[in-house]
């Protein structure tokens, strides 16, 4: 996805790799690797095994060093994580010195991937991509990787989990391959029963298969042409201002485009969530969900709560307790300054995370603003109408998704003064019409299916029929995301 976590990759790299949302996964890796999977079902060490190599060739598509690096990181994270274990008998600081370097590993390698290409960027002989110049650099998933490594020497470190001595459980806790590009982000104490003992019949596969299909039609019929909507409208803003402003969208148009990638990044993000549950559904797994209508909050609190629930417990069990200073498991509802100290740690690290770039930054600022008012101002006990919390909603995350995805501090605030209509522009303008003329059908499915429908459907209609409505859902989504992945070209990124 454009700006999630990192610069958009150049479109010939990206082509060159594999998505979920692409020819060569559906017909080719997929299968393959299913059939391979079940066909090994008389030993649960041996389709563990298959998966880890699965994930290798997975990552190793259009970029072998990937898969190289991969590789190294988790025979690090095995080898550091048995000495961390054994470290514990000789001390608590010698643990907490094994388990530094150990974690020095995984964030050093997302550091020359993220923070890098940023300080060589300023010298002559860098491009503004360095992943062009050094493709190494990029491997795929990084981000998310990243997080499942800490989290599994953390856990190790503090005695929560058992060290794994065989490397392929720890690259399939670290690594497996559904969760690389968007997660859900698990915790190794979730993963490691499942290692040994999980299901694996054809009705786990069918639901898997469905939940596949969900999230394959949200990134193609409704992430996809979202996408290219909100692109026509940001490189259309990109445009300089004439003297009387006659030169820049108006300002229903900035909106619509802000309102365009708001529903793009949702539907691509959490398209690519139920895709990567349904494939661990498939081969046995289970994995936590990670979105529950965030657009349907009633403030931004709410918001967190909802958008990528992962990364939010993540940096709550890791992150939050140590500047919180009391260890481990601490409560993290501080109060008063110290709350606003933590919390503002815990976001300039959520923003660091997701690219070292100042938009990152301001974006997490931004949030941990308005996260600080209502806190303050107990927001959530206060009468306010619903209606009207709604739209405070998707003003204040709408403001910060224009910053998540400018290239600049610049290009932002100058989009933001047009949206505003602080550059002399005009309130609306035929483009608006034109733009919901060409993109309709994929607003119309966004905004629908950003509400709880499937509760609703399960509240007021008869079972037999919410299951026929299901089923004719998943054939439209089906059959209509092959089409638009055929139109897109064989491979669709979001």
């Amino acid at each position: 996805m454009p700006r999630s976590g990192a610069a958009p990759q150049p479109k010939a790299e990206r082509g060159a790799r594999l998505s979920f949302s692409s020819v060569a996964f559906l017909i080719y890796f997929l299968p393959v690797t299913a059939a391979i999977f079940f066909a090994l079902g008389f030993s649960r060490q041996a389709q563990n095994a298959w998966l880890f190599l699965a994930g290798l060739v997975f990552c190793a598509w259009g970029d072998p060093a990937t898969a190289v690096a991969l590789l190294v990181s988790v025979f690090a994270c095995t080898a550091f994580g048995l000495a961390a274990e054994r470290a514990q008998e000789s001390g608590r600081r010698r643990a907490r010195t094994v388990t530094a370097l150990g974690c020095a590993f995984p964030l050093g390698l997302l550091f020359l991937v993220r923070c890098l290409p940023a300080l060589l960027s300023g010298l002559p002989w860098a491009a503004a991509e360095t992943g062009a110049v050094l493709p190494f650099m990029r491997p795929v998933g990084i981000a998310f990787f990243t997080l499942q490594a800490l989290s599994y020497l953390l856990d190790v470190s503090r005695g929560e989990a058992a060290a794994e001595r065989n490397p392929v459980s720890v690259g399939l806790s670290v690594a497996f391959f559904p969760r690389l590009l968007a997660g859900p982000i698990l915790r190794h104490a979730e993963i490691a029963p499942q290692l040994r003992e999980r299901r694996t019949d054809f009705a786990a596969f069918a639901d898997g298969v469905c939940r596949f299909v969900l999230g394959f039609g949200k990134v193609t019929m409704i992430a996809y042409p979202l996408r290219q909507a909100a692109d026509y409208v940001f490189a259309l803003s990109a445009v300089r201002e004439g003297a009387d402003g006659s030169e820049s969208i108006s300002v229903a148009l900035a909106w619509l485009g802000v309102i365009a990638y708001a529903l793009q990044l949702y539907h691509g993000f959490s398209g690519y969530t139920d895709m990567a549950v349904g494939l661990s559904r498939m081969f046995g797994f289970t994995a936590r969900e990670n979105f529950d209508h965030p657009y349907a909050a009633r403030s931004v609190t709410e918001f967190w709560r909802r958008w990528h629930i992962s990364l939010s417990d993540w940096f709550r069990i890791y992150i939050w307790p140590p500047f919180d200073g009391r260890g481990a498991g601490a409560d993290s509802n501080a109060d008063g300054g110290r709350a606003a100290r933590n919390s503002l740690a815990v976001w300039l690290c959520i923003g660091l995370w997701h690219g070292a770039a100042l938009t990152y930054i301001i974006w997490a600022f931004w949030h941990f603003f308005w996260l600080t008012v209502e806190r303050v101002t107990a927001f959530d006990r206060r009468s306010v109408p619903g209606l009207l919390r709604r739209l405070y909603v998707w003003i204040a995350v709408g403001v910060g998704w224009i910053f998540f995805r400018a290239h600049s501090a610049a290009d932002a605030f100058s989009y933001l003064r047009t949206a505003l209509g602080l550059s002399r522009n005009a309130f609306a303008g035929s483009a608006v019409l034109m733009l919901l003329r060409e993109y309709w059908p994929a607003f119309l499915l966004a905004l629908l299916l950003s509400a709880p429908l499937s509760r609703f459907g399960d509240a007021v209609l008869p079972k037999a029929l919410a299951e026929i409505f299901r089923v004719l859902a998943l054939a439209v989504f089906l059959f209509g995301g092959l089409i638009c992945l055929v139109r897109a070209g064989a491979v669709i990124w979001v």
